[in-house]
This record gives C-alpha cells, sequence and structure tokens, in this order.
C-alpha cells in the first residue's frame, strides 16, 4: 500500500483532525500513560480499615494505666509510599506518650508496616485525640483518624478481718467490701482472687454472704471447709459511685 500525502490543506477537507499524525494512511491518536502513585490504608486491626476521617473507638479504659495500640499501614498502590510524619494533636483528657515510629516507607503491591501508639487517659470522663500521616498519597497526604472512648477509675476492694486475731478453734469473719469511685459511670464484670493468709482457712460452715447480691453463685469454687482462697469469677455490678460488701468466716 502506498502512503498518500496531503498538504494540510487537504487533511482539514478530508476529515483528518488537525495535530494527528499519518503514518501509511493511517491515522494515530495520542496515547495518555499511566504514572505510578502509592495509596494509603490505614488498619486496626491488620485488614480492618479505618478510613481516612474516621474514628478508632476505645470503649472504656482505665484512668492512669497506659494503653498501646499497633496500626498497620497498607500500600495498595504502584509506587513505594513514603510516610513523613506520624503525630498527635488536639489531646482532651489524654496524654500521647509516645508514636514509633514516626516516619517509615512502605512498598508499592500491597505492602505494609507497622507503628505504635502509647496513650495514657487522664480521669474519668470522655478522651480523644487525633492521629495525622502525613505522606506522599496523591488525595490523602493528611491520612487522619481521632481516637476516642471512656476513661473510667478502677474500682478499689478493701479487706478486713473481724475480729483481727484469731484463736485457736476461733472464727472470724471476713468481709470484702467493693467500691465504685466513678461518679458518672457503673461498672460490670468486676472479678478477684484473694489468697488467705497463712495458716488461715475457710470454716466448716462460711456463713457466705454479702449485699453484692448472687453472691453465692459468684463464688468459683463453691466456699468448702478447708479452702485457703476466695475467687469471686463470674463478676459483680456496681452502679456509679456504689458499694457492695461480701463476707465468709475463716478460722
Amino acid at each position: 500500500m502506498n502512503a498518500q500525502r496531503w498538504p494540510v490543506r487537504a487533511w482539514l477537507k478530508r476529515g483528518v483532525p488537525y495535530g494527528s499524525v499519518v503514518l501509511a494512511g493511517v491515522v494515530l491518536g495520542f496515547v495518555a500513560l499511566a504514572q505510578s502513585s502509592p495509596e494509603i490504608n490505614v488498619e486496626r486491626p491488620a485488614s480492618f480499615t479505618i478510613v481516612d476521617g474516621g474514628t478508632d473507638a476505645q470503649g472504656n479504659r482505665p484512668v492512669g494505666v497506659q494503653q498501646t495500640l499497633t496500626y498497620t499501614v497498607r500500600n495498595a498502590g504502584t509506587a513505594t509510599l513514603n510516610v513523613t510524619l506520624v503525630a498527635s494533636a488536639s489531646a482532651s483528657n489524654v496524654t500521647v506518650d509516645a508514636i514509633t515510629p514516626t516516619s517509615f516507607t512502605v512498598s508499592s503491591g500491597g505492602g505494609t508496616a507497622t507503628f505504635d501508639v502509647r496513650y495514657t487517659p487522664t480521669a474519668e470522663g470522655s478522651f480523644s485525640f487525633e492521629l495525622d500521616l502525613a505522606n506522599d498519597d496523591a488525595d490523602e497526604g493528611n491520612y487522619d483518624i481521632t481516637v476516642s472512648g471512656d476513661a473510667l477509675n478502677h474500682p478499689t476492694i478493701d479487706k478486713a478481718f473481724s475480729p483481727t486475731t484469731i484463736g485457736v478453734g476461733g472464727i472470724s469473719t471476713l468481709t470484702f467490701t467493693l467500691t465504685n469511685l466513678n461518679a458518672g459511670s457503673g461498672l460490670t464484670g468486676l472479678n478477684f482472687t484473694d489468697a488467705l493468709p497463712a495458716g488461715v482457712e475457710i470454716a466448716t460452715t462460711p456463713n457466705l454472704g454479702g449485699t453484692c447480691g448472687a453472691v453465692a453463685t459468684n463464688f468459683t469454687p463453691n466456699i468448702a471447709a478447708g479452702g485457703t482462697s476466695i475467687n469471686l469469677t463470674s463478676g459483680v455490678s456496681l452502679a456509679a459511685s456504689g458499694s457492695c460488701t461480701i463476707f465468709v468466716d475463716v478460722n
């Protein structure tokens, strides 16, 4: 096939768009080349995505006890992802103790990297802070997450013997008092284990009782003569600022 040559005027007359290339009678269009780019996803736990602008809900966390969160950064793109800074902001009723590492790279094609965040709730009540990941994803260059939850005070457990001294063959009543220090939140599922002092054991007739409710079914194992520990495993509930008692005879 012989190539035909046409002047510019002939191109326009014959409907060939200006700027196209004619080679051997064939019109060649322009071809756009795809560019490689990274694509960030943040997950906790791994494979569970927290969307950009989303919330990582913590539920209830104890006041003054440091928590550690591990996040996975996944790169679903076709180029290396560069995370240049992970930082916290807008902390409320919480201290963000550490973020490690604060910068890293993630390989393309589903590669992953992790970073840890350690925080400590300050006082009873709601808490929150933001995590900001500066990176080179074209449309999520500042990936932000809000971490939030409710901080609760630990319950207290007081233990007392009456009388405080047990003579040979004598009986003392051991009383546990559980107290909820949270003025605005109830507590559920309270458990504890207590080992009796050396030489002290549960009395032949334990006389188990108290105000905590359904006490006899909450103790595991059943209170039995000769036992040397007390285990509350199925839980007690306390209303806000509430308290209750559990008692058992020992000798």
